[in-house]
C-alpha cells in the first residue's frame, strides 16, 4: 500500500513540475531543473542531518506530530474537524503532541495533511514540502527579472541557489512554507507596484500566504507588509503626483512608521509594552540552551530602549555576517562562516554603488529590501543569539538583501563584462 501512495505522489509531483515547466520562457528553463532538484535533495539533507547527526530536532517532532494526526483523520474525521478549528481541543483530541504553541501547533496540522496523502513516510513529506516551497521561489524568481532587466543572475543567485536559503526553506520545518508564502507576496507586491495586472489565482493564494506566513512567521510579515504596502502607495501616488518624486524617501519613511504601527497593533508580542520583553525573554531562552561559544554575547541587555539601541549596532553586524568563519566549530557553522564571509565581499563590492541611490530609478525598492532586512536583521539577532538559530530565521530576509547587493553590483557587472568581451574575441 506504502509503495503505491509514493508511486502515486511521485507521478502526481513529476507531472505539475513539467506541466510548469512547459510553460515557462527559453530565457529561464535552463535554470529550472537545477534549481528543483537542488530544492529537493537540501530537504532530504536536512532530514539526513537531524536523523544521523542530530538525533533529535523540530522536523522530527513534526513528523511524528503529523503521523499522530493523520491517524486521526483516518481513525475519527469528525474529530479531526475539531482538532483543526479548535485549538483548545488539539492536545485532547490528537493525544502526545511534540508540539502545542500556537505556530508550531499550526504546522503541525499542514504536516498532519501532507502524512495523510504520503503514507506518513517522511522523505515523502519533505519532497511535497520542498516541491511547495519551490513552487514559491520560481515564482518570485520569474517576476523579478520580468520587472528588472539584466537580472536573471541576481534572481537566479538570491532566489534558486544561495546555499543557506535553498537548504533552511527545504524539508519539513515551518521556514519552508513561510518562506514560500513570503515570496509569493513578494512578487505580487512587484506586479502591484509594476501596473501589471494580478489574477484572480494570485489574489487567492494572496490572502492564503498572509494567513499561512502570519500563523507561521508572524515576525517576518510583520515588517513585511508595511514595507510593502507603504512602498506601493508611494509608488501609486508619485504616478498621480510627480512633485512626490522629489521627497519619495522622505515621504516613504514618514509614511512606513504609520503604516508599521497599525500592523504591529494586530499581534500581541508587538504591543510596544510587550515587544522588548518578547525579545529578552527570547534571548534568554536560548542562551540557557546554548553553548556560549555557539553565541552572541551583549553587554547588559535588558528590556529597556536604550539597551535595544546600544546593542543594536552589534546585533545587526551579528544578523547579516556572524558566524565568522573562524566561529565555526563543526561542519555547518564552518559552512555558515564561509557563506558570511562571501556575503561580506558581496556588500563590501555593492558600496560604490551607493553613490547612485537616490537618483535610481529603483531607489523605493532599495530603501524598501534595507529597511526591511535592517530592522529584521536587528530584532532576530536581539532575540535569537543561537548562531545555527539565527542562520536558519534571517533566511525571512537573506534573500532580498543577496539580490540587491548582486543586481548591478559594479564588480560583478565589470566581470561579467570582461568575460562577455573574452567570449566574443
Amino acid at each position: 500500500m506504502i509503495v503505491a501512495i509514493l508511486l502515486l505522489d511521485s507521478g502526481i509531483l513529476l507531472w505539475i513540475a513539467f506541466t510548469l515547466y512547459k510553460k515557462q520562457d527559453d530565457l529561464v528553463r535552463s535554470f529550472y531543473w537545477p534549481a528543483l532538484i537542488a530544492k529537493l535533495l537540501a530537504g532530504l539533507s536536512v532530514g539526513w542531518l537531524y536523523f544521523s547527526y542530530y538525533g533529535q530536532g523540530d522536523t522530527i517532532s513534526y513528523w511524528e506530530d503529523g503521523k499522530r494526526v493523520s491517524d486521526v483523520i483516518m481513525s475519527n474525521p469528525l474529530g479531526s474537524l475539531k482538532f483543526y478549528w479548535n485549538e483548545d481541543a488539539s492536545p485532547v483530541i490528537v493525544e502526545g503532541l511534540n508540539n502545542l504553541k500556537p505556530r508550531s501547533l499550526f504546522f503541525v496540522k499542514i504536516s498532519g495533511l501532507i502524512a495523510l496523502v504520503s503514507g506518513s513516510n517522511y522523505w515523502m513529506m519533505s519532497i511535497i514540502i520542498s516541491f511547495f516551497s519551490f513552487l514559491g521561489s520560481w515564482y518570485i524568481f520569474t517576476k523579478t527579472i520580468s520587472f528588472f532587466p539584466g537580472s536573471r543572475i541576481a534572481s537566479a543567485v538570491a532566489f534558486l541557489f544561495y546555499p543557506s536559503i535553498v537548504f533552511w526553506s527545504s524539508g519539513l520545518i515551518k521556514e519552508s512554507i513561510g518562506l514560500a508564502a513570503l515570496f509569493f507576496l513578494a512578487g505580487v507586491f512587484l506586479t502591484i507596484s509594476n501596473k501589471q495586472r494580478v489574477s484572480l489565482w494570485e489574489w487567492v493564494v494572496t490572502i492564503l500566504s498572509i494567513w499561512i506566513g502570519w500563523n507561521l512567521k508572524y515576525y517576518w510579515l510583520g515588517v513585511f507588509i508595511p514595507v510593502a504596502v507603504t512602498s506601493a502607495l508611494i509608488i501609486m501616488l508619485k504616478r498621480r503626483f510627480q512633485v512626490l518624486a522629489q521627497y519619495d524617501v522622505a515621504v516613504w519613511l514618514g509614511l512606513f512608521i504609520v503604516v508599521f504601527l497599525i500592523v504591529t497593533s494586530i499581534h500581541p508580542n508587538f504591543y510596544p509594552a510587550r515587544f522588548l520583553e518578547v525579545i529578552i525573554q527570547n534571548n534568554q531562552e536560548f542562551m540557557t540552551l546554548t553553548d556560549p561559544v555557539n553565541a552572541i554575547h551583549y553587554r547588559d541587555l535588558n528590556a529597556s530602549l536604550s539597551s535595544m539601541v546600544l546593542n543594536s549596532p552589534q546585533a545587526f553586524i551579528a544578523g547579516l555576517f556572524r558566524p565568522f568563519f573562524w566561529e565555526g566549530h563543526n561542519f555547518i557553522s564552518y559552512a555558515a562562516g564561509v557563506e558570511n564571509f562571501i556575503f561580506l565581499l558581496l556588500a563590501l563590492m555593492a558600496l560604490p554603488a551607493l553613490k547612485g541611490f537616490f537618483k535610481s530609478r529603483d531607489r523605493l525598492l532599495g530603501l524598501a529590501i534595507g529597511s526591511y532586512s535592517f530592522l529584521l536583521a536587528i530584532f532576530l539577532a536581539l532575540s535569537t543569539p543561537n548562531f545555527g538559530t539565527l542562520s536558519r530565521y534571517k533566511i525571512g530576509f537573506l534573500p532580498f538583501l543577496v539580490f540587491l547587493i548582486v543586481y548591478k553590483n559594479p564588480f560583478i557587472v565589470k566581470w561579467s563584462q570582461a568575460k562577455s568581451s573574452l567570449a566574443g574575441s
